[in-house]
């Protein structure tokens, strides 16, 4: 009773999408993936620039962060956040 197996309701695909053949002048899967490369390398270039300005931020405020000045702290994390913000409308 408890190990009874009940057959599946569902009705099965008659192919399933990854045997799909492509039809002539399809080209979908290799523009996507030109695309995310693209994309990829984009974000990667944008991320590693915003790195780069969030050091020079905090080279510039090294001073009044060493003196304790949290007013310093609080500028570095909002103009931190505004870049990001920025960089995530781009």
């Amino acid at each position: 009773m408890g190990a009874t197996r009940y057959p599946s309701t569902v009705p099965r695909p008659s192919r399933p999408s990854a045997r799909r053949t492509p039809r002539p002048g399809h080209w979908g899967s290799g523009s996507a993936a030109l695309v995310g490369l693209i994309t990829g390398m984009v974000g990667g270039l944008s991320l590693h620039t915003l790195r780069q300005l969030n050091t020079r931020a905090v080279r510039r405020a090294a001073v009044a962060l060493e003196a304790g000045d949290p007013r310093a702290l609080e500028r570095l994390h909002a103009a931190s956040i505004l870049r990001d913000g920025v960089r995530a409308a781009v």
